[in-house]
């Protein structure tokens, strides 16, 4: 979408509750057995292309992109009977997910 987005300074933290870059954190993610392994993200990159890991584990870094949209964002806007009521960050947990949170 817009790579000048990207804010490669913007924290948050894992698991542990340590906090990580973007940068810090797409490493992670590029790092063998990871998502994005031997994935190169630059300006010839095209996440339509990509298998669907590699795509979730895009989506998963969107919070660094200051309008919350990563290269595989995708707007679902027309699930909406008034597309203007499309709420892309909403989070869900419940038992169809496992209590897993998911978001839009």
């Amino acid at each position: 979408l817009d790579p000048t987005k990207y804010d490669a300074a913007k924290t948050k933290a894992d698991q542990d509750g340590k906090k990580h870059t973007c940068d810090q954190w797409v490493d992670a993610f590029q790092s063998p057995d990871n998502g994005l392994n031997g994935i190169t993200l630059n300006s010839g990159f095209d996440a339509t292309s990509q298998t669907t890991a590699v795509r979730n584990a895009i989506k998963q870094l969107s919070f660094c992109c200051s309008d919350g949209k990563s290269a595989a964002f995708k707007n679902h806007a027309y699930l909406c009977q008034d597309p203007k009521d499309w709420l892309p960050f909403h989070t869900y947990s419940g038992k169809e997910t496992n209590g897993a949170t998911i978001q839009c």
